[in-house]
């Protein structure tokens, strides 16, 4: 016998191959997280320098939707940069020139003529873009100095579609943009997609409006959610903050002086929605004040959708998840596991087999829903009584002695009718009978409504 061995040299390549090619995955995983959200920002700065082609080739329906779409995306970057830990000073610069080029450049371009007066009102309103992005801090956590250029952009391309172009109304818009711009108003950062589910709708619902973009109104979208942030920056769109210190006296202070830099601002703290919480095994009291008042002390509270304990444990929201989870499982039970399953059921004749057939595949998915198998020994009804759901088989029958009811009601000439009433002719195959669906449904109405077969035939 002669056997053949690979050379240990041909293993080596192999396990060269396979590191090298695992090392380029990784790579490549670790360069796509670090340029995600600069990725978005050249998205942005391209649908800028889109819009001003399209502006100076007269294209201007396309010249403002493409402003809107990089209103969303700068509202994406941020987020996603601090989702992947991928902040840094380069993408920090990109923003700013994508910004500069959208809100400032392509968004100036929306109102220009020949004339004079418009050529100046232009170059005031990209100076003034040049200013708030260049002097934005304000020096107060999670607040901007001067209404943000994204949303005075957003509401010159609205009402630009929306006004089909109307010059005195562009005119009158862009210098009251321009006096928000450079205003020392306070506005609060518009982390929409880091905020509350409702914010993250209207996101969502802006990017719906894109692709109803051939749809006028659609516009419209866009101008009341930026005109809801200059008017009501605080009620709607400031996020809430949390303050964490090592010993109650420090905690005081930091709460002290977030308070009087949101005063400083014209802002005050709500004290009816903020709460205190001891992150320690044994319960200790902490007296947190906002001026004379006393926040409430907390055992748990819910901070973006987390629920955190004072005992740091995460077990309740371990069982918040697995409800969460239960519950979408129910309603997928309820909403397409059932109609799946019993789909055209009125006409089933049930026998032993195809009820215990059904009975298991129910069960089987009800077991799934509540994180159990067979193993467990859990009985189907203490399974029911716990997902609150009721036998399928027990629906099943329900709804054909429900069909039955319609089919006796019926008036005469209607088909599912005459075929209920008809009585075959002819002679039966050999053999024991088929069980008919009208003695099976007959069983039902007597077994569960103790109602004879000729009470209902009557």
């Amino acid at each position: 016998m002669i056997l053949l061995t690979p050379s240990s040299a041909l293993f080596q390549c192999t396990n060269k191959l396979f590191l090298t090619d695992r090392t380029t995955r990784q790579q490549i995983k670790e360069f796509a997280r670090k340029n995600a959200a600069n990725a978005l920002s050249v998205a942005n700065m391209l649908m800028g320098m889109a819009s001003i082609l399209s502006s100076l080739n007269g294209h201007h329906h396309a010249a403002c939707w493409l402003v809107l779409i990089g209103y969303l995306l700068d509202l994406a970057d941020g987020a996603v940069a601090r989702r992947l830990n991928a902040c840094s000073a380069l993408g920090a610069k990109l923003d700013d020139f994508a910004d500069f080029t959208t809100f400032g450049i392509a968004t100036s371009l929306l109102f220009r003529t020949p004339d004079l007066f418009d050529n100046i009102l232009c170059m005031f309103y990209v100076l003034s873009v040049f200013v708030r992005l260049c002097f934005f801090s304000s020096g107060i956590p999670f607040m901007y100095r001067g209404l943000p250029c994204i949303y005075s952009s957003a509401i010159l391309s609205s009402a630009s579609l929306l006004s089909g172009g109307n010059l005195a109304l562009l005119r009158v818009l862009a210098m009251s943009m321009i006096i928000f711009m450079i205003r020392q108003t306070f506005y609060p950062h518009d982390r929409v997609l880091e905020s509350q589910a409702w914010k993250k709708v209207v996101y969502a619902g802006g990017i719906v409006m894109v692709f109803c973009s051939s749809f006028p109104p659609a516009c419209g979208y866009y101008l009341l959610w930026s005109i809801s942030y200059i008017l009501f920056p605080t009620s709607l769109w400031s996020n809430d903050v949390v303050l964490l210190a090592s010993s109650a006296r420090d905690l005081q202070r930091s709460l002290d002086r977030f308070a009087s830099a949101r005063e400083a601002a014209g802002m005050e703290i709500s004290t009816s929605k903020s709460e205190a919480m001891v992150l320690n095994r044994k319960k200790v009291e902490c007296l947190l004040r906002v001026k004379e008042e006393i926040l409430p002390q907390v055992e748990e509270f819910k901070y973006l959708g987390v629920l955190f304990t004072s005992e740091g444990r995460m077990e309740r929201e371990i069982d918040r998840r697995i409800g969460a989870a239960s519950a979408v499982m129910r309603t997928l039970h309820r909403s397409i596991f059932v109609p799946t399953l019993t789909y055209g059921h009125e006409l089933w004749v049930m026998t032993e087999r195809t009820r215990s057939r059904v009975q298991a595949a129910e069960m089987s998915f009800l077991r799934r829903v509540a994180g159990l198998s067979l193993r467990d020994r859990v009985r189907s009804s203490a399974i029911r009584e716990e997902l609150g759901v009721e036998p399928l088989l027990l629906r099943v029958e329900r709804s054909q002695m429900g069909w039955l009811g319609h089919l006796v009601r019926m008036p005469p000439g209607r088909l599912p009718g005459e075929v209920f009433r008809a009585c075959p002719s002819g002679r039966r195959p050999p053999g024991r009978p088929r069980t008919r669906w009208r003695d099976y449904v007959s069983r039902l109405v007597w077994e569960h409504l103790g109602i004879p077969r000729m009470s209902w035939k009557k």
